[in-house]
């Protein structure tokens, strides 16, 4: 392996003491020291990997079913109320509720589910 002086950082002659060059007395342990400080090193990238939501995708979910866009976009908690608020919707719907509030509840999660996408995208929620 070859020797660098740990002051100039000129290639020393091997076994010698002094470096030919700046006249720097060398040691192994300084020697070893210059080469432990001056490997290469590689720096390390950072790769950010951004979990983007597709607001068409978070759409069609709560079309197909209420809340699940809102649970595609990381958003259980809300998801499943407008699961089990719809389910209750539809349960009561020939006793008391009328079509219209199911129908707007179901409109409101789809328009949600698209929202909440596009703003997780852009960084703001």
């Amino acid at each position: 392996m070859d020797s660098y002086c740990p002051e100039c950082g000129k290639k020393l002659e091997e076994g010698s003491d002094f470096c030919s060059d700046c006249g720097t007395k060398v040691n192994s342990e300084s020697v070893n020291d210059f080469e432990k400080n001056n490997e290469s090193t590689y720096e390390q990238t950072k790769i950010i990997v951004k979990d983007e939501k597709s607001p068409g995708l978070a759409a069609v979910l709560s079309f197909l079913i209420i809340g699940l866009g809102q649970i595609y976009n990381g958003e259980i908690a809300k998801g499943l109320i407008l699961l089990v608020v719809s389910y209750i919707c539809i349960a009561l719907f020939f006793l008391i509720i009328p079509p219209v509030i199911a129908v707007i509840l179901w409109v409101y999660a789809i328009y949600d589910a698209y929202n909440t996408a596009k703003d997780i995208n852009a960084g703001i929620y």
